[in-house]
């Protein structure tokens, strides 16, 4: 599925409804389509390439932080309504490019953060529970 279309809860809502049609002439499918004046199309690809494009030297790690931890880190910031995102990628990113410029006798390279967030539970106003679209964003 092309994130221009949707992304992969808008595949699994269209599969669970396929699914209960093919069950029972009597369901009716119920996507609720988010147009583009709620969350605007992705122009050009989703995912800009990777600075330089060496996709050997590409890092990928997943970080789990429990929630008492996260409110440490939050409270430790010292501003206010700092997001979890937020919280957590700054010092992340600060680090990865401190040790960038070490690893490079002192000048700094270029580097990228790629980062896909799910928007659904965040809209505002609230979507229903059936959304089909591109709700994903690269940050």
């Amino acid at each position: 599925l092309s994130h221009k279309i949707g992304d992969g809860s808008s595949a699994y809502f269209f599969l669970r409804d396929w699914a209960a049609l093919t069950r029972s002439s009597n369901t009716t499918p119920s996507p609720y389509f988010v147009e583009d004046s709620i969350v605007p199309s992705p122009i050009g690809p989703l995912v800009s390439p990777v600075i330089g494009s060496d996709m050997d030297k590409c890092v990928q790690k997943r970080f789990i932080f429990s929630s008492t931890k996260l409110s440490a880190l939050k409270s430790s910031i010292g501003v206010q309504d700092v997001t979890s995102n937020e919280a957590v990628n700054a010092p992340l990113y600060k680090c990865a490019a401190s040790s960038s410029i070490i690893v490079n006798s002192g000048s700094f390279k270029q580097s990228q953060l790629v980062q896909s967030s799910d928007l659904r539970g965040i809209m505002s106003p609230p979507l229903p529970p059936n959304p089909i679209g591109n709700l994903v964003s690269i940050l």
